[in-house]
């Protein structure tokens, strides 16, 4: 029977596991539990075992008490399953399980944004857990970052490729980093836009603590776009086992008015893939409330993907 062992893997040991995952969440990285646990939130990390002890799976789960209450606990993109992932049927116990462990007790609730992808039969699965669906599915895209170059250029969209035949044209620097002042700059104007513009999502205070959790300081790419030596856009890649998350982003006037956002993403892929990371997550589209960055993200060419939803 599978089941799951609870906090006994180290960092090392989780790390190669996330590998194994392939394309992996950045919300089940040790460095996202480290940054959670930053912000009063109690990790618990499991390992998920054959009968044989060999592990095919993972999930990592942030739990927090609230007004002194209720205690929640939130599985955001979990769990993660090593090779092919099993068939919802067989996945059914250990989701059980989770569901379980997490709610049992007086006003314990588990807030789950399950890894599967939004089926009927994934709905059905996740209402024979008890659990009620609260919110529609969280989409994104993959892009496949194992195809040569030319064949990456060659998946671009026709306006997003001329946007960056453009950019190619500026006089515009790429600095790859992975921290230090560009990191710092970066974060500065993400809290900024986080303010003025009103979105979501983690800070800045977040995102470093992040990055300060894992074991691997390469895992954080800064690209920054340098115009007659002065920054005027930069992203940021997170990297996760053989998978990276596009986090954040800024870009002045002068940045949009040359597509540096273009030159920068490219710039980040083709160094991802020189680095051996296979996918890259674009890190969410909002169709909604943010379409005009949802349709710059499209253009890369992903294979877009919506999961079953959150569920309380």
């Amino acid at each position: 029977m599978t089941e799951i062992v609870w906090n006994d893997a180290s960092q090392a040991e989780w790390r190669d596991l996330l590998a194994a995952c392939g394309r992996s969440a950045v919300e089940q990285c040790w460095g996202y539990g480290e940054a959670s646990a930053a912000t009063g939130f109690t990790v618990d990390r499991g390992v998920i075992v054959n009968d044989d002890d060999t592990p095919c799976g993972l999930v990592q789960a942030f739990t927090k008490r609230f007004l002194g209450v209720a205690t929640v606990t939130q599985i955001i993109r979990g769990p993660l399953w090593i090779g092919e992932p099993p068939s919802l049927e067989t996945q059914r116990p250990i989701l059980a399980h989770l569901r379980r462990r997490f709610t049992k007790g007086r006003l314990r609730f588990v807030y789950w944004l399950p890894e599967m992808i939004d089926t009927p039969e994934a709905r059905r699965i996740m209402r024979t857990v008890k659990l009620r669906r609260v919110m529609t599915g969280y989409a994104s895209a993959w892009v496949d970052l194992d195809p040569p170059a030319e064949a990456l250029e060659a998946g671009l969209s026709g306006p997003w490729r001329n946007q960056l035949r453009r950019a190619e044209k500026e006089k515009l620097s790429m600095v790859v980093s992975n921290g230090g002042q560009d990191l710092d700059a970066l974060l500065s104007r993400h809290d900024e836009n986080r303010k003025k513009r009103g979105f979501g999502g983690p800070n800045g205070r977040f995102i470093r603590a992040l990055i300060e959790g894992t074991s691997d300081r390469q895992d954080a790419v800064v690209v920054t776009a340098r115009q007659a030596k002065q920054p005027v856009a930069g992203v940021l890649i997170l990297r996760h086992g053989r998978s990276a998350t596009y986090y954040a982003g800024w870009t002045s006037d002068e940045g949009r008015a040359v597509h540096a956002h273009n030159a920068l993403l490219w710039r980040a892929m083709t160094h991802l893939q020189k680095d051996g990371v296979a996918w890259l997550d674009v890190g969410g589209l909002d169709t909604t409330n943010a379409a005009g960055i949802a349709r710059f993200k499209l253009g890369l060419g992903g294979e877009v993907f919506t999961l079953a939803g959150s569920y309380l």
